[in-house]
């Protein structure tokens, strides 16, 4: 994804845009309800696979899910991304690849607010290193393979092949920007 730091002959200094202060919740709920929240999702090819992660929190509650979220005001796209995968893998990133731009929307939200959820999102792959460590808003790990491809289980992941069955049961976003991580790391689907 392409960025640019230039306004009126100048470079844009980056620190001025970073937020200090969060916002309060009832304003970020406001805020939720009326604004398209950015986000990104990074699609990790982590010991011989494709890490995948069961959502427990709204959007996207009981799904199997990227790691990912809301974009940090202020902050390069990759820098936040890299720090969201730290906060909720521990894992760390490596040749980062942009891949798309996306969009979800969805009738849940989080907080119980009423009127759903619009999220853009800028869709990547990547290299993840590191042990794996899920915060308490993902469980359930899966590591995605090619269908006839065997791996051991690693770091309390579940190895899950890429049945029809299996894909089947994924949201469509998931199924089509996993399909595009199996044919880059794997060279199939």
């Amino acid at each position: 994804m392409k960025e640019y730091l230039f306004e009126d002959g100048t470079n844009v200094e980056l620190g001025q845009l970073k937020v200090t202060e969060q916002l309060s919740l009832a304003d970020y709920q406001k805020a939720h309800q009326s604004l398209p929240i950015m986000c990104h999702d990074v699609f990790i090819f982590y010991r011989s696979g494709i890490l995948l992660v069961y959502r427990d929190n709204f959007p996207a509650k009981n799904e199997y899910w990227p790691i990912g979220g809301r974009l940090q005001r202020g902050v390069p796209v990759v820098d936040s991304l890299r720090d969201k995968v730290q906060k909720e893998c521990g894992l760390q990133l490596k040749d980062i690849v942009y891949i798309d731009l996306a969009r979800h929307f969805f009738r849940t939200a989080p907080f119980d607010l009423k009127k759903g959820t619009d999220t853009p999102c800028a869709v990547y792959a990547a290299c993840g290193e590191g042990i794996l460590k899920l915060d308490t808003l993902h469980s359930k790990p899966l590591l995605v393979v090619p269908e006839g491809v065997h791996i051991a289980p690693v770091g309390g992941c579940v190895v899950q092949e890429y049945t029809p069955e299996f894909s089947a049961k994924l949201h469509p976003y998931v199924r089509e920007f996993l399909s595009l991580g199996l044919e880059r790391f794997f060279g199939k689907q």
